[in-house]
């Protein structure tokens, strides 16, 4: 099993390297010796704004112009089990290079090749909590396929002291050793009804495209589109009263989207 966690403070040894660092090692001794844990520092890596060009979506994320490490972090992203994501507070939102590396990771969210992974969401802040910022994060690994397990947050102050790190240690080591629990026991193949809904509306949209494209040709190739299917992953352990709920929910939500006249057109083009 391979956890990843993606450290995305500007600031090389800081208050958020600290607590990714803590949540590693505790994550590390919840899923045994066994286990890759691994704690990247965004900063350390070269990865250039988004352009806006939508190569990686027509063409796909190989197309894209930019020359830097994102094709290398992606892999690392695709291969690991479990994601997690970790940034400092800023004005009340995401730091800037987190926010830059999840823009360059925009296919993901059309063509949602983590299912079956846990995530989770670490937040350092010097006053009060953000839970905008946690949401977003939390919702980009839901976009992607990820069951995303809960968020932590740590008042570290304008700088974490190694007391203050300590005093933060319970509820990290606490959130940490749950993730593990929850992965060892395959939750991750368990999605949440929230999870079943979200990809039945993305299936409904895609069954109702008729232009040919590279977006349509992945959700085709998995067997996503086959009557029957139920979630992404196909080892997915879906209760039938939830994946019953969710389809019935999905077939109303595409109702008021298209509507009957509009059965067979697909999503708006840059929606």
């Amino acid at each position: 099993m391979k956890a990843l966690i993606l450290n995305g403070s500007p600031r090389r040894g800081g208050g958020t390297a600290a607590v990714s660092r803590r949540f590693a090692a505790s994550l590390q001794k919840g899923l045994g010796p066994s286990a890759s844990v691994e704690v990247l520092d965004l900063v350390d890596l070269h990865i250039e704004a988004c352009l806006g060009c939508r190569l990686c979506f027509d063409r796909g994320e190989d197309a894209c112009p930019r020359d830097d490490d994102l094709a290398w972090l992606s892999q690392a992203i695709l291969g690991s089990d479990i994601l997690v994501l970790a940034s400092p507070v800023y004005v009340d939102s995401m730091s800037g290079l987190m926010k830059t590396t999840l823009d360059r990771l925009a296919w993901l969210c059309h063509r949602p090749g983590l299912g079956g992974r846990l995530g989770f969401v670490l937040t350092t802040t010097g006053s009060a909590d953000s839970g905008r910022t946690r949401a977003s994060l939390v919702q980009a690994l839901r976009y992607w396929g990820v069951r995303t397990l809960g968020s932590h947050c740590v008042l570290a102050g304008a700088r974490l002291s190694p007391e203050g790190l300590e005093r933060a240690g319970t509820g990290l080591d606490r959130a940490a050793l749950r993730l593990a629990r929850a992965a060892l026991g395959g939750l991750g193949l368990r999605p949440s009804l929230l999870a079943l809904l979200v990809f039945q509306v993305q299936r409904q949209a895609w069954l109702r495209e008729t232009e040919p494209s590279l977006d349509l040709a992945w959700w085709t190739s998995r067997g996503l589109l086959q009557k029957g299917r139920a979630w992404l992953s196909p080892e997915a352990r879906v209760a039938f009263p939830s994946l019953a709920l969710a389809r019935w929910a999905a077939s109303l939500i595409a109702l008021v989207m298209w509507g009957p006249r509009r059965a067979r057109r697909g999503p708006r083009r840059g929606a």
